[in-house]
């Protein structure tokens, strides 16, 4: 009696040990789905993902790739291969032209500003010729650092860094002209030579345009 218990318990045992082939069969189609599902998700968020260590860099980008510089077009892609310890740079530059770097070891990107302040309007002509740098003015006097020189015929000029530079003669601010934008010309000694201002709060400013660094330059 005591045997047959002892059997039927050792048969129980053995019944017990390892899964059903069913068991099992689950066990790897649980495995498969989970690995579908997270690839899945991987390629579905894929670019958040990537953003969470690439940041995207909306275009103009400055791009310095050891040493050397470009400019980036669009938004560049930009990363670093999971099995490289380098980095990889691709973009348009201004001219269209795709340009793709490899095995970068220092990588520096900045994002430039899409709007910037146009030059300010040159009114007054610079005078033709220009005067001898090392000459004396009207008084017999070497030029002096920082100052304006006027001529006869309405040119003038300012000596700054021991060379001629043009002076910025843009009319005086009345209280009508909030707002106003240069752009014409003041006299016939006065000529507008490109740039824009505006009058804002009551003094002329830059007026604000788009960076034409990826402008290509046959079309500036």
């Amino acid at each position: 009696m005591t045997e047959d218990v002892e059997d039927d318990i050792d048969r129980a045992e053995v019944e017990v040990k390892g899964p059903t082939w069913q068991e099992v069969r689950w066990k790897e189609i649980k495995g498969w789905l989970v690995t579908a599902f997270l690839v899945f998700l991987g390629l579905t968020f894929w670019d958040d993902v990537k953003g969470w260590f690439s940041p995207a860099h909306p275009a103009p980008v400055s791009i310095e790739a050891d040493g050397k510089d470009y400019i980036a077009c669009n938004t560049p892609d930009i990363g670093r291969g999971i099995f490289h310890s380098t980095y990889y740079a691709d973009f348009k530059d201004a001219s269209g032209s795709t340009v793709s770097l490899r095995g970068i070891d220092k990588l520096i990107v900045t994002n430039l500003p899409q709007m910037v302040d146009a030059p300010m309007p040159i009114f007054r002509s610079m005078p033709y010729p220009l005067p001898d740098v090392n000459g004396t003015d009207k008084d017999g006097k070497p030029y002096q650092e920082g100052y304006t020189y006027t001529w006869m015929d309405g040119s003038a000029a300012t000596f700054k860094n021991h060379q001629w530079e043009h002076v910025f003669g843009l009319p005086d601010v009345t209280p009508n002209m909030e707002g106003q934008t240069v752009s014409l010309k003041e006299d016939p000694y006065r000529v507008l030579t490109g740039g824009k201002a505006q009058v804002r709060n009551g003094k002329w400013v830059p007026v604000r345009i788009k960076n034409t660094v990826c402008t290509p330059d046959a079309d500036q």
